[in-house]
């Protein structure tokens, strides 16, 4: 089964048409509908939600009441723990509508520009740039949400960590070096510098591939932070396969991934998320 919006999206939209300026009565049945649709979203049962978030999403963004928006942040959120429990191996194995739920809920919730979800937003950044656009849109209140999720590295997994990498690295980008205080912008370089390292045993699965995921987004903060030091750490893993090695990146296809992008950052190239 592959889950899109399309599939339930004549349900609500039918009954919401004429919302839009009617007398008390409709506005009041169109609550009503939403309460249902919020108590759908809440469900136990998948196939209930997933019809639920395709009958939110025939809902204006500027329409959604608060229990309709609620429900969508506790879904994503719900999401967030399954794919956490799924990467350690707690949770049975996705199913393929299950890639798309949380993705469109994603979407959904972005569109709401409501600070309350950035905590749910934050806990998807592995799924790449759109939880990062979101998060430095939503300005300096998404900092500290930000800045607490990369340094849980015994808590989360390498994808997620370096969208948090990433997430800062654009926030820097984008608001520039005077949004941070000096308090910040030490933090932030530790925090670069710590992934750009060789990390406790354990912190990753040493499958040779994954620490290697964090130094992407480590590298790139590296580079926008224009700092020396760690400017010479990304130029010795552009040269010196030994220091992957010893960061459990043993892999060589990767070690030549890892190598080419360290290269490509020191002559001048822009940081580019690897999702």
């Amino acid at each position: 089964m592959r889950f899109t919006l399309s599939a339930c999206s004549g349900f609500l939209l039918l009954a919401s048409i004429a919302v839009p300026g009617a007398g008390a009565q409709q506005l009041e049945s169109a609550k009503v509908q939403q309460a249902t649709v919020a108590a759908k979203l809440l469900s136990s049962d998948r196939r209930t939600v997933i019809q639920a978030v395709n009958e939110a999403a025939t809902v204006p963004a500027k329409e959604r009441g608060p229990a309709l928006r609620g429900a969508l942040i506790s879904a994503l959120e719900k999401e967030g723990r399954l794919i956490r429990a799924r990467e350690r191996g707690e949770a049975s194995p996705l199913r393929e509508f299950d890639h798309e739920l949380p993705l469109i809920l994603l979407d959904l919730i972005i569109e709401l520009r409501d600070p309350a979800a950035i905590p749910a937003i934050s806990q998807m950044v592995s799924t790449g740039v759109e939880a990062y656009r979101a998060l430095v849109d939503f300005g300096r209140q998404a900092l500290v949400e930000v800045l607490e999720l990369v340094q849980q590295s015994g808590s989360v997994n390498a994808s997620t960590l370096n969208g948090g990498l990433e997430t800062l690295r654009m926030m820097l980008e984008q608001w520039g070096p005077q949004a941070f205080t000096a308090e910040e912008t030490e933090l932030i370089r530790s925090i670069a510098a710590r992934y750009l390292g060789k990390l406790p045993a354990g912190t990753f699965p040493s499958d040779g591939v994954t620490p290697g995921i964090p130094l992407f987004g480590a590298m790139g903060l590296a580079m926008v932070l224009g700092d020396a030091e760690l400017r010479e750490i990304v130029g010795t893993l552009a040269t010196d396969k030994e220091a992957l090695r010893a960061r459990g990146i043993t892999g060589l296809m990767w070690q030549d991934v890892i190598q080419r992008e360290a290269a490509r950052l020191l002559g001048g190239g822009a940081p580019m998320p690897i999702y």
